[in-house]
C-alpha cells in the first residue's frame, strides 16, 4: 500500500483518497512504502535511522513497504509502525 500527500489535508493511501481534518494524520502500517511515508511526514527519518534504516534515500525505499524493511533489519513491523505513529503524533501536536 502507498501514501501519497496531494495538499495540506488531503492523502491517497492506495487507491483509497482520505480527506483529513485538521490536525489529523493518516495510520501508518507496515504495508505502506517506507519512501511515500517519509515524503509525508519527514520527522519519521529520525525514529528509522535510529532503527537502521540507512537506506531512506535509496531506489529501494520508493518500492519496498516498512515490513519489508523491518524484516531485513529484524525488527518487529508493527512495533515499528507504533513507534512511527506516535512520533508524527508527537510531531503535529507542536
Amino acid at each position: 500500500m502507498s501514501i501519497h500527500k496531494d495538499s495540506q489535508n488531503e492523502y491517497n493511501v492506495g487507491m483509497e483518497e482520505i480527506h483529513l481534518k485538521p490536525g489529523e494524520i493518516v495510520k501508518i502500517t507496515p504495508d505502506m512504502i517506507i519512501g511515500d511515508v517519509i515524503a509525508a511526514y519527514p520527522e519519521i527519518i529520525e525514529v528509522l535511522e535510529k532503527k537502521g534504516f540507512h537506506c531512506i534515500g535509496c531506489y529501494a525505499s520508493m518500492y519496498e513497504s516498512i515490513e519489508e524493511g523491518a524484516l531485513v533489519h529484524k525488527i518487529d513491523p508493527k512495533k515499528l509502525c507504533s513507534t512511527i505513529n506516535k512520533t508524527i503524533q508527537k510531531h503535529r501536536k507542536k
